[in-house]
């Protein structure tokens, strides 16, 4: 499971590639794919809250 430095460290890269604010305004409709994502951050799971908290159910 990757550490919070190494997905910092991931998000900083990402920022020097894009360079400075105005190019990331630029590219914010840009849809990320999943492929994009490093193999060691795939390992989390984004959850719903709600369903955490009424066991599952909607």
């Amino acid at each position: 499971m990757p550490t919070n430095q190494q997905a910092i460290d991931w998000a900083q890269d990402v920022i020097d590639k894009r360079g400075p604010l105005e190019s990331i305004k630029a590219d914010i409709d840009e849809e990320v794919k999943y492929e994009d994502i490093p193999e060691e951050l795939k390992a989390y799971e984004v959850k719903d809250e709600q369903s955490d908290q009424d066991g599952g159910k909607k």
